[in-house]
Parts: structure tokens; sequence; C-alpha cells
């Protein structure tokens, strides 16, 4: 498992974009309280989990259908750039609707990417149990999203703008080995 180069692409896909999830989770009303108020800011948070969740949902569905891990993969890896691109900007707009609807769609680009790697990696991995290749996966980006929370959370501390920024390299990151994971399934 871990010496495969096909699954540790889809480790560091999953490692980046679930990691950008958590952070992103712990900060986001600490990036918006300059522009928003105290609810507006926990509206946010709201619509980025909530988001997240239907999505997930809803990308197992078309997965269990299809069996496009690779092109789901790469088509949220692409959406939460864009998204949080947009959030950058949208953010100090002071345009609620903009800035929610912004969070909405970021939480739906993250959140998902752990349905469709727990997926994948367990047909990478097959004949492994799927727990082991889901617990890898889950654990290592649990730790990489608290480093980057908190990275993030000093960056807002000296001006939230840079720790946008910092999410969507992280973002940018994950693209290559969006496009290097093949899709060779095992079960």
């Amino acid at each position: 498992m871990t010496t495969d180069w096909n699954f540790q692409t889809l480790f560091w896909v999953m490692n980046i974009l679930y990691g950008v999830y958590s952070a992103l989770g712990a900060i986001i009303s600490f990036l918006a309280a300059p522009y928003y108020s105290l609810d507006e800011t926990t509206y946010l948070g709201a619509g980025f989990l909530i988001s997240g969740i239907i999505a997930s949902f809803v990308v197992g569905v078309i997965l269990d259908k299809f069996r496009c891990y690779k092109k789901a993969q790469i088509w949220l890896t692409i959406q939460s750039i864009v998204a949080q691109a947009v959030f950058f900007y949208s953010l100090p707009s002071r345009n609620f609707a903009l800035a929610f609807f912004n969070a909405s769609v970021i939480g739906a680009s993250l959140l998902p990417i752990s349905v469709v790697s727990f997926t994948l990696g367990a047909e990478l991995t097959y004949p492994m149990h799927e727990s082991l290749s889901a617990g890898y996966l889950l654990t290592w980006s649990q730790f990489f999203g608290v480093i980057v929370a908190y990275v993030a959370g000093y960056l807002t501390d000296i001006n939230p703008n840079y720790a946008n920024l910092l999410l969507v390299i992280l973002l940018l990151c994950a693209v290559p080995f969006a496009f290097l994971t093949k899709e060779t399934l095992g079960r």
C-alpha cells in the first residue's frame, strides 16, 4: 500500500483536499469575521458543512452507479480550487449571499473526496481489507488538516487573505496527483 504509486497519488489528493476541508472548517469564522457578523459567519460554516454532507451522499450514489473514480477525483479537485479562489474574492465584497454560496460550493467540493478516496483506495489495495486503506487515508489527512489549520490560523491573525491564499495554493498542489492517479479497479 505505501509503495504503490497509484495509492500514493490518491493519498496526496485525499490528504490535501480533506486536510483543507478540516482546516477550513476550523477557521472559516475567523476568515469571515472581518467582513461579516457572528450570525453570518455561523451561517457560512453551516452552509459549508451541510453542503459537504449532501454532496458526499450524491457523489456516493454516482460512484456506485458509474464507478468513475478518477473523473470524480479530478472534478472535485478542480471545483474546489475554483470555489476557494472565488471565496478569496467574495469574502471582502461583503456580499453575504455570494459568500454563502461559495462556502457551500467549497464544502460540496472538499468533503466528497473522502467518499471517492475510500472507495478508490479499496479498489487499488484489493485484496487488502478496505478498512486498512480507509484508516490510513483518514489518519494522515486528519494529521495534515491539523497542521494546515494551525498554519492557516496563524496566517489569519496576520491577514485572512494570507490563509485563504495558502488554501488555494495547497489545492493547486493536488491537481497533478489527481491526474496521475490510475483507475486500477481490483474488486
